[in-house]
């Protein structure tokens, strides 16, 4: 396993061990949820930070195909884009 998947799976089991121990036990705020909420209500840079983050990864500069079914364009797909006998990709 490539060292990236060890530490992606290394975070998840944390996350689900930390979910798990929020439901055992009685400290009120103490979710993942709730401590993301207090933090980033404190620090609204994180927020930007995390949105400039997530727009690098998913809205690329130039159009790829799609690995899955080398479908690309620069436009929505509505079906009167294609012939009956074309899918439209998922």
């Amino acid at each position: 396993m490539k060292r990236t998947g060890q530490v992606f799976g290394l975070l998840l089991v944390l996350a689900v061990g930390w979910e798990v121990w929020t439901l055992v036990n009685n400290i009120p705020g103490d979710t993942i949820s709730e401590v993301v909420w207090a933090v980033t209500h404190e620090n609204p840079i994180i927020v930007l930070a995390v949105g400039i983050l997530i727009g690098h990864w998913f809205w690329q500069r130039k159009q790829k195909p799609c690995p899955a079914c080398g479908w690309h364009s620069d436009k929505p797909v509505s079906s009167a884009d294609r012939g009956p006998d074309e899918a439209v990709p998922r």
